[in-house]
This record gives structure tokens, sequence and C-alpha cells, in this order.
């Protein structure tokens, strides 16, 4: 069987977890047989957003809520970072005009295009925005119990970092939830 892991302690305080979707929550938490608030959430990035895990998400929305009006759609598109999202994103994000996006993408720090789809969230639309980090990767060019400080994993710690760090500077200068 796979080995039991114990799940991570929080980064941050809890206390503030979700302070930037309060809105999104009201309308989940708020729904009732007699008044069903419409909820819409759209998953955005790449394929670490395509994978199976935001069904997961999305099931676990309707059996919370199950009063709410969910609609839930995954428009991530496997392969495309920044540079070509920012193009899609006119077409298939703001169009949605979603109540909260739930947004990830790998490449596009450098130049400015992650930024600047976050930032158009913002001003083309009411969403709320939740960018969730980078999860951890080992590069398949070292083998599992190699090197730490091989250059290949320096190379992906310093991507996942400049994640990171835009993600928490947009999420406290546009009030995005990280």
């Amino acid at each position: 069987g796979a080995e039991e892991f114990a799940p991570p302690e929080p980064v941050g305080d809890p206390a503030e977890f979700g302070k930037n979707i309060q809105r999104t929550m009201t309308l989940l938490a708020t729904s009732t047989p007699e008044r069903r608030n419409t909820v819409r959430v759209l998953f955005y990035g790449q394929s670490v957003t395509r994978n199976p895990w935001w069904e997961d998400v999305a099931e676990y929305l309707r059996e919370t809520y199950p009063h709410a009006d969910l609609e839930i759609e995954n428009r991530a598109i496997g392969g495309y970072g920044g540079p070509v999202l920012i193009n899609t994103a006119e077409f298939d994000l703001y169009p949605y005009y979603p109540d909260l996006v739930i947004f990830h993408v790998w490449g596009g720090v450098e130049s400015g295009h992650q930024e600047t789809i976050i930032r158009r969230v913002r001003e083309r639309t009411t969403a709320e925005v939740l960018l969730w980090t980078s999860n951890l990767r080992w590069p398949r060019s070292v083998p599992p119990d190699g090197d730490p400080q091989h250059p290949d994993v320096l190379r992906v710690d310093a991507q996942d970092q400049a994640i990171h760090d835009l993600y928490h500077r947009l999420g406290e200068e546009l009030g995005c939830e990280v």
C-alpha cells in the first residue's frame, strides 16, 4: 500500500484563509432551496490545472453547497504557458465572466504574461481570483534520490519560487486569494 503522510502544516494564518473570496463564499453559503444562487467557477491554466484533482474540488463544492446552482468549467489547456494563454483568455476566460477563477500557469512569469492575465481578470470582470502556487516538482533528468543541488533541480526550484513570489505579490496588490 501507499505510505501515509501527515498533512502539512498550513502556511500563514488559517483565520485569514478565504478573506479574498468572500463574495463567492457568501453566494455559496447563503444558497437555500428557496433561493438558489448561481455561482460560476472557472479553472484556468495549463495541464496541471487540467489534471483530475479539479473534479474532486468541483464534487466537493457540489456536495458541500447542494443548494447553489454551480456552473463549473475547466478551460485549462495543456502545454499553453502565459505567452499563449494571454491570447486564448480573450475568448475563453474573460467572456465566461466567472464569479471565481482558480488559476495556475507554469510559464510566462518573466515575460509578464501571467501578471497581465490576472490583472485583466480583475479589470474586465467582477471575478474573484484564487491563485494556487506550484506543487512540488522534481525534474525527470535527475534520479529521485539525486543531488538536490543539481542545476536542473535548482532551475525548477527557481521557476517555482518566481511563481510563488508573483502570486503572493499579486494577492496583496489585487486582493487575490493565494
